[in-house]
C-alpha cells in the first residue's frame, strides 16, 4: 500500500510539473496519424542504408511509450500502437521548445509526434522527431 501511495504521489508531481510548463498533461486530439505498421512498411520500401534518413518522407504517429533510453541531448523511445512498435528519436536541437516536456516522458505515457523517416547506424527504422 505504501508503494502505491508513493507511485500516486510521483504521478501527481509529474502532472504538476507538466502544468507548470503550460502544457495540458492529458493532451488532446492528435488527428491524421498513421498506423505504425504502415509507417514501417513505407520505411522498408525506401530501402535506406544504415545511418541514412530521408527528410522529405514524413510520418505522424501516436502510441504508448514502451521503452525509453536517454543519452544526454538525445532520447530514443519505442512507441506502440495497435499495429506494432517503432523507434522514435528526439534530439534537443530539433525540438528545442518541447525539450522540457520530453524530459518528463515516462513509460506508459501516450504521445503523438511528427518526424521524418530514417535508420540508425545499427539499421533500426526510426522516426526522427521534429515535434511532439
Amino acid at each position: 500500500m505504501e508503494n502505491e501511495n508513493k507511485f500516486v504521489q510521483e504521478r501527481r508531481a509529474k502532472v504538476a510539473k507538466i502544468r507548470e510548463l503550460e502544457v495540458d498533461p492529458y493532451g488532446g486530439r492528435f488527428p491524421d496519424v498513421e498506423h505504425i505498421s504502415d509507417v514501417r512498411s513505407r520505411a522498408e520500401d525506401l530501402a535506406l542504408e544504415s545511418g541514412a534518413s530521408k527528410e522529405d518522407e514524413t510520418a505522424r504517429v501516436a502510441g504508448r511509450i514502451v521503452l525509453q533510453r536517454v543519452m544526454g541531448n538525445l532520447v530514443f523511445l519505442t512507441i506502440r500502437d495497435g499495429s506494432g512498435d517503432i523507434q522514435v528519436a528526439l534530439s534537443k536541437r530539433a525540438v528545442k521548445d518541447q525539450w522540457p516536456v520530453i524530459k518528463t516522458f515516462d513509460l506508459g505515457d501516450i504521445i503523438g509526434m511528427d518526424g521524418y523517416l530514417g535508420k540508425t547506424k545499427t539499421g533500426e527504422i526510426t522516426i526522427w522527431g521534429s515535434s511532439v
